[in-house]
Formats: C-alpha cells, sequence, structure tokens
C-alpha cells in the first residue's frame, strides 16, 4: 500500500516493469491508493488485454481505458505501447483538469494535484460542463 499524507495516498511516480510475457503498470490514484495493472499480448500481433482481479482477461482501449478503439501490440512491441498510452491518459487528464475554470492552474497546481491536495476554487463567474455547481448557485 502506498504511503500516506493525511487521508490521502501519496502520489508516486508510474512504474512500468516488464519481463518475457506481461508488462506491469503501477501507479497511485487519489481515491483507490495504489493500483496493479498487468497487461499481456500475443507473440506475433493482437489485441493488448489486462488480466483482471478474478484471471479474466479484458481488452484494453486507447489511454487504457474499457471502451474506445482497442489497443494492438506484439509481445516485443508491448512496453513501448503501454508508456505511450499511459502518457497520452495523464496528458489528457491534464488537459481536463485546466480547461476547468474551478480548479488552481499552473505548477503550484500540479504539485498539489500530485500530492492529493486539492486547492480551493478561484473565484469565477464562468461555468463549465467539467464544474458542479456551488450549493449556493442553486439557492433560491
Amino acid at each position: 500500500m502506498a504511503e500516506t499524507q493525511g487521508n490521502t495516498p501519496k502520489m508516486t511516480r508510474a512504474r512500468i516493469e516488464s519481463n518475457a510475457f506481461r508488462v506491469t503498470l503501477t501507479y497511485t490514484d487519489r481515491w483507490d491508493g495504489e493500483i496493479t495493472r498487468v497487461f499481456v499480448a500475443p507473440l506475433e500481433h493482437g489485441y493488448v488485454r489486462e488480466i483482471g482481479r478474478n484471471s479474466d482477461y479484458r481488452q484494453v482501449c486507447e489511454r487504457l481505458h474499457s471502451t474506445g478503439r482497442t489497443l494492438m501490440a506484439s509481445n516485443h512491441t508491448l512496453v513501448s505501447v503501454i508508456r505511450r498510452e499511459w502518457r497520452r491518459r495523464q496528458r489528457a487528464a491534464r488537459k481536463e483538469r485546466d480547461s476547468c475554470p474551478a480548479l488552481p492552474t499552473g505548477p503550484a497546481a500540479t504539485r498539489s494535484a500530485r500530492w492529493g491536495v486539492l486547492a480551493a476554487p478561484r473565484p469565477s463567474s464562468s461555468r463549465s460542463a467539467c464544474c458542479p455547481p456551488r450549493a449556493r448557485d442553486s439557492i433560491g
């Protein structure tokens, strides 16, 4: 289990490890703590699959999600595919976080998000679909 900082897990850098037949991605999620995902691919070329908790195999899609375009790789290219999709996933999350007017941006926000600290929302009159309305906005 990851170390904790207050009530939230300490955010750690993602680790990608590989052996002859599988790639293991380990990272810390703000809500679920440390997460380990195991990916496999056929020797030649085929769909990338993730080994689930019950040893079931699920196809993995772009940005390591469960929906979208299914990833394809061989056993030899699996590590590079997982690294690329992890970076795409992180880039998309950062872009979404930066586009939300209620969340802080810049280096301080990146540090806060990395350590699982939520900063107070910036005062803003414009609201976007990513930001829930404040409680006082819905009163009377």
